[in-house]
């Protein structure tokens, strides 16, 4: 009997792994809330992306956030 393993949900569990440990640790400088921020942007561009939204050669605006992202 072959087990079928769904990668992409393995993908979003290491994902939730990795946003405790960044936002766990945002508060120890600001170094460390600058990887939690871009974690962040990443997370959501990947959800962004998967519905079929193209991003290239774009400017993406994070209003909670004072830098633009060119993709």
């Amino acid at each position: 009997m072959k087990i079928k393993v769904d990668l992409s949900k393995i993908t979003y569990f290491r994902d939730y792994i990795n946003f405790y440990k960044f936002a766990k640790n945002r508060m120890k400088s600001n170094k460390d809330h600058l990887k939690f921020e871009n974690f962040q942007a990443g997370i959501v561009i990947k959800y962004i992306k998967s519905k079929g939204i193209s991003f290239n050669g774009k400017k993406v605006s994070d209003l909670g956030c004072d830098r633009v992202n060119i993709l």
